[in-house]
């Protein structure tokens, strides 16, 4: 992809959105943003209980370009 092209096909990250992280072993765990604080810091909600996870938010638009993690 050339630039900035591929940002185009990521949806806005919002409190709330439920995200699918594909791993590599073949599963699959279910996420809520569960917060994005004033350094776009987002934390996100494992929904089986697992502890929080935070990314960057570029890191986390990263990962959903390249399809790590999709909207559910």
């Amino acid at each position: 992809m050339d630039g900035l092209d591929w940002i185009k096909d990521v949806p806005n990250i919002y409190i709330g959105m439920c995200l699918i992280k594909y791993n590599y072993g073949g599963g699959t765990n279910q996420y809520i943003v569960k917060e994005i604080d004033s350094e776009d810091v987002v934390t996100l909600e494992e929904i089986n209980g697992w502890p929080d996870d935070e990314y960057d938010m570029d890191d986390l638009t990263d990962l959903i370009a390249d399809g790590s993690f999709k909207p559910c």
